[in-house]
């Protein structure tokens, strides 16, 4: 009789499109929940007495709030509310549904703490709740509640879906707020976690979350499984694939392990490699991290953040999602240089002037964001060169004397680049920057070689030459030619019999005042009985003011 009186009451009081109204077919639902909390209940968490199961939550009289008839004690706390610096909601403490459903789900007050009992009941408070259930009144790593969620919130941000297409069960609150009940029925544990649908693939993120190319990345499409090794990257998942668990492959909607972007493991770097290690991704980037030059996102904690602007003040970092956007990435069929691969897409970047870009165009973009910002450089120079000029950015300058045609477009004419190169206008900086293992992941995440070069590029003096010895200089430049003097009449004499290494005149980014990428390193080229170190180059020869291996230069002609 209780609960048919309850039933009837409760179709009066939740107002349209709140909460599933509870009639019979719903009770007989609950009771296979653990929010059956009477003594024949499921759970653990239970009465030791009380065999009723509405009373948990609801009274047909006297009720405080009249939402739901509630019966359970509200709590009075202040919580720590959700906050990012991509959030456009306008924040405030829980209200409506949200803090009914806290009033067991802080763990502050336990439930069966009634406002009301009923007559002649001898029910005692259960014990709190704790552990993963328990929200705690720090509420700044759950997914945010209590805003409001309207046509203004979706044009604000252009990959929220306007919630007047929302349908079906998932539905918002009175005032058109987003509430627990948006996306739980305490009623129907069908679906598990008491979502009101299945989140296979999503679905229930994707409801509200319109992301940018989600739909065709790599993410939201690989069939990847745990093979078993390492740890587990969903332990809590009924899902088997990296395309089912969807976005909780990354994020956790409640007690997330770094609050801002609810990220599920509090080191940001893990959230991709948990899989990314050899243990569900084909590419084992965790390895690479460790090779004797890499990116080295494990040393930075909480510096990176989403909408960071390089130009206007930033901290040296690197995080994955520096380069990467995880819910745009996907494996390129083609590169086409300088145009940025899908591997990249969807990132911020700098342009060659300086300018910086929400969405970069280009690789060498992404690359500026720290090597083409004065303060923001990260690394240090492996040569000390005579323009001593630190800024990769200006290095690729299109105004410069000559660079690698990473901004500029365009080979030059020089006799050693090999035939392929003649007709193509452009490299990446990741032709010559990237993984040593040319088996294993592409892209600059680490090498064994210095300066994250993926072929050999011996800048020591005295090198004895060879096919290995400059590798990545041999990768582009045909090494006969070069050694036959067609190019320049003296690289012999100073590669082969001096053992001058290539970077002792050539600065391979590139140089503001002169052509060939001259720009001597000082650790080698030292000043001329003149007091110059000096490149001139006049008509079809050229003379050196320099003083190299005991050798004086004042000047020497080629």
């Amino acid at each position: 009789m209780f609960v048919n009186l309850c039933s009837k009451l409760i179709r009066y009081i939740f107002p349209v499109g709140l909460v599933l109204i509870l009639t019979p077919p719903s009770y007989a639902t609950i009771l296979k929940t653990k929010h059956n909390l009477s003594v024949k209940g499921p759970g653990t968490l239970k009465s030791q007495e009380e065999q009723l199961v509405c009373i948990f939550c609801h009274t047909p009289h006297s009720a405080k709030p009249k939402r739901a008839l509630w019966n359970q004690k509200l709590p009075s706390v202040t919580y720590k509310i959700y906050t990012s610096s991509t959030l456009d909601a306008t924040m405030g403490q829980p209200t409506g549904s949200s803090k009914l459903c806290l009033s067991c789900h802080d763990g502050t007050i336990a439930p069966g703490s009634f406002q009301r009992n009923r007559r002649g009941s001898r029910v005692k408070a259960i014990s709190k709740i704790t552990g993963r259930l328990s929200l705690g009144t720090d509420l700044s790593d759950d997914h945010p509640v209590s805003f409001v969620y309207d046509s203004a919130l979706a044009a604000k941000d252009e990959q929220l879906v306007d919630p007047k297409i929302l349908r079906g069960k998932i539905r918002l609150d009175e005032n058109s707020e987003l509430q627990c009940t948006t996306c739980h029925d305490a009623h129907n544990d069908g679906f598990g976690k008491f979502l009101v649908v299945d989140n296979r693939q999503s679905a229930l993120c994707t409801a509200c979350h319109n992301l940018i190319g989600w739909k065709e990345s790599s993410h939201a499409r690989s069939n990847a499984r745990w093979n078993g090794k390492k740890q587990n990257p969903w332990p809590e998942s009924k899902y088997a694939t990296v395309s089912d668990n969807g976005c909780s492959s990354c994020h956790k909607s409640h007690n997330a392990g770094h609050p801002e972007r609810l990220l599920s493991y509090p080191e940001e770097e893990k959230n991709c490699l948990i899989c990314h290690n050899d243990a569900v991704a084909s590419t084992d980037i965790e390895s690479l991290l460790n090779r004797l030059s890499s990116h080295r996102v494990m040393l930075y904690n909480g510096v990176h953040d989403m909408v960071e602007d390089p130009t206007r003040g930033m901290a040296s970092h690197v995080e994955c999602t520096d380069c990467h956007n995880p819910h745009r990435v996907k494996r390129s069929s083609t590169r086409f240089a300088p145009l940025i691969m899908d591997a990249l897409k969807g990132v911020s970047g700098i342009d060659s002037s300086g300018i910086f870009l929400k969405e970069a165009r280009y690789e060498y973009e992404v690359c500026f964001k720290c090597h083409g910002v004065d303060g923001v450089i990260a690394g240090k120079a492996t040569v000390l060169r005579v323009e001593d000029e630190r800024n990769v950015r200006r290095k690729f300058s299109p105004s410069n004397a000559s660079s690698h045609p990473v901004v500029r477009r365009g080979n030059g004419t020089s006799a050693s680049l090999l035939p392929f190169l003649r007709s193509n206008p452009s490299i990446y900086c990741s032709d010559c920057h990237g993984n040593s293992d040319p088996s294993g992941p592409r892209g600059p995440h680490g090498s064994s070689i210095n300066a994250l070069l993926e072929r050999g590029y011996i800048t020591s003096d005295n090198t004895v030459e060879g096919v290995n010895a400059y590798a990545l200089c041999y990768k582009c430049h045909d090494r006969t030619v070069i050694m036959s003097d067609r190019s320049f009449r003296g690289h012999w004499i100073h590669v082969i019999e001096q053992r001058t290494p290539c970077s002792a005149c050539h600065d391979a980014h590139g140089s503001k005042r002169n052509p060939a990428l001259i720009n001597f390193d000082r650790t080698i080229v030292k000043p001329s009985s003149s007091g110059r170190i000096e490149f001139v180059k006049r008509g079809s020869s050229v003379e050196c003011y320099l003083n190299c291996h005991g050798t004086n230069h004042n000047p020497k002609g080629y």
